[in-house]
């Protein structure tokens, strides 16, 4: 076993440590929620650093981590949606908008979410691509993590090409995927590589806070503009505060919009010269 798939083994060793710490307590669920989105990611990047060595071997962990992302991602978006229109909403009459109340913590309905599902499915995920490690034709080279590296700056610098001209906020998502991907790729790397060190990480985690409520206002203006919540519970507000509602989200949604191209105007050059360079020279 070489040095890169000892480390890459004690880093899945962590992920599935944090995964066992996760709690199953209906009162810290919705936390645990968000720890398990944050380390499935981050698994999905490690995993895409890894592709060269398992190649068509690992395309089904690949699907079924897209797929308990998804799953985790709802109730964390509704939750995430009520919590802003009540704080959007503040001094309008937002306090009977939904056809049900909002659950409390402990009382959270899960009929379409069963957490330790998600969970074990996750652990079993990480021990699948640790028994790959101990495959005796498995072996990960430095230039292939360097590779599947610049292919992710690669596809950051092409989502990036149609900023300037008003893209649909469909596109801005696939940016927040992309800049997400290249955040983990950063944090595993930084420590083996100079050009993945400097103010590169943090200019890249800055990005993805403003995606990230880029997203959440999107998702917002959609429910609203249906009178759906994320988990199909009917709004009920009145066309005159809807309205004002909307009016709020829009401004957000170009006040991040702003934030994000002034990150990608200074992260565009560091990656650009990432993915200019050999393979074989990006890591140590």
């Amino acid at each position: 076993m070489n040095r890169w798939e000892r480390r890459i083994k004690r880093k899945l060793k962590s992920i599935a440590n944090e995964y066992a710490l996760l709690s199953r307590d209906p009162a810290q669920q919705h936390e645990s929620i968000h720890r398990a989105r944050r380390l499935t990611k981050q698994l999905r990047a490690l995993i895409a650093l890894l592709t060269p060595s398992f190649q068509h071997s690992i395309r089904k962990i690949v699907r079924e981590q897209k797929h308990i992302v998804q799953q985790l991602g709802l109730l964390r978006d509704e939750n995430l949606f009520r919590q802003n229109i009540q704080e959007l909403g503040a001094g309008l009459d937002t306090a009977h908008a939904f056809d049900t109340e909002p659950p409390l913590c402990n009382e959270l309905e899960f009929e379409s979410l069963d957490l330790d599902k998600p969970l074990n499915q996750l652990s079993a995920n990480v021990a699948r691509i640790q028994q790959h490690l101990q495959d005796d034709d498995c072996c990960i080279h430095r230039k292939d993590l360097g590779r599947q590296w610049k292919r992710s700056c690669k596809s950051f610098i092409k989502c990036c090409e149609p900023l300037q001209h008003s893209p649909p906020l469909e596109h801005w998502h696939e940016l927040r995927k992309n800049s997400k991907l290249l955040e983990y790729q950063l944090r595993f790397l930084r420590k083996y590589s100079h050009h993945a060190a400097g103010p590169l990480p943090e200019l890249v985690i800055a990005l993805g806070k403003h995606l990230g409520q880029l997203n959440d206002f999107a998702k917002a203006h959609e429910a609203l503009s249906l009178r759906k919540s994320p988990m199909g519970h009917a709004i009920r507000l009145d066309d005159e505060t809807a309205s004002e509602l909307l009016l709020e989200i829009e401004q957000g949604c170009h006040q991040e919009k702003v934030a994000s191209l002034g990150l990608v105007e200074k992260i565009l050059p560091l990656v650009m010269q990432i993915a200019q360079l050999k393979a074989r020279e990006l890591i140590e």
